[in-house]
């Protein structure tokens, strides 16, 4: 049972105009690998909240499980309902869902710089976490890049893109932990204060009718568990 990701597919913008509300009949007949693998959607996967749960919907018809967070794209207040094995961070309480049968747990939302509130709720559900006896690792999930540390590691001046999350908590953890993170639109994985952080957008494509979302489905890594 694999953990994959991906973020800022960006669906609407790929479409050159095609019409909303095609999502839901998105054909994930081309998705292949276990139907046992969960897939985590890291944001920004279309332009209104409905949009995006008819595909996540459409792609729990083929994962085990789906968790998602939204972006700073979506708009809207949600009103389709979302199928059992769909888990929306934002939209949880708490911000947490955890996998009994892969023994993780997820915590996390958009995290936008400025909301405070969810960070705060975010940092406090990373402790729940591993305090956890139900819990072995931990997936963060931040649409928003999680500490503008990131930058001088990629060479680029991202602190624009980036909320405080990582430089919030202490340098020790007691679980394997992961970033995954999106809004960067660079593939990144690099390793700060024991987490490994990364990104694997897929987004403005010109053509998302010839199923190039299948493609490049990253397996999420972890640091190693510590003896």
């Amino acid at each position: 049972m694999r953990i994959l990701h991906v973020s800022d597919l960006h669906l609407d913008n790929a479409m050159a105009g095609g019409p909303h509300g095609w999502f839901g009949g998105f054909d994930f007949a081309g998705h292949t690998e276990s139907p046992e693998d969960t897939l985590v959607i890291v944001g920004d996967t279309g332009e209104h909240v409905d949009d995006t749960i008819d595909f996540l919907n459409a792609a729990a018809t083929r994962f085990r499980s789906v968790v998602a967070v939204w972006g700073n794209h979506e708009t809207g207040s949600p009103t389709h309902a979302r199928a059992p094995n769909v888990h929306i961070l934002d939209l949880t309480p708490d911000g947490l869902h955890i996998n009994d049968d892969q023994r993780v747990g997820y915590v996390g939302g958009c995290l936008a710089p400025t909301d405070s509130v969810s960070l705060t709720r975010t940092e406090r559900g990373l402790r729940r976490l591993e305090a956890s006896s139900a819990v072995e690792r931990i997936v963060v999930v931040s649409h928003f890049v999680p500490t503008a540390r990131i930058g001088p590691l990629i060479g680029r001046d991202i602190r624009a893109k980036c909320n405080d999350l990582l430089d919030r908590l202490a340098p020790a953890h007691v679980k394997p932990t992961t970033v995954a993170f999106g809004h960067l639109h660079i593939e990144v994985e690099v390793m700060i204060d024991g987490v490994c952080l990364v990104s694997n957008p897929r987004g403005y494509r010109k053509e998302r009718r010839d199923r190039s979302v299948f493609r490049d489905f990253k397996e999420l890594p972890f640091p190693p568990m510590t003896p």
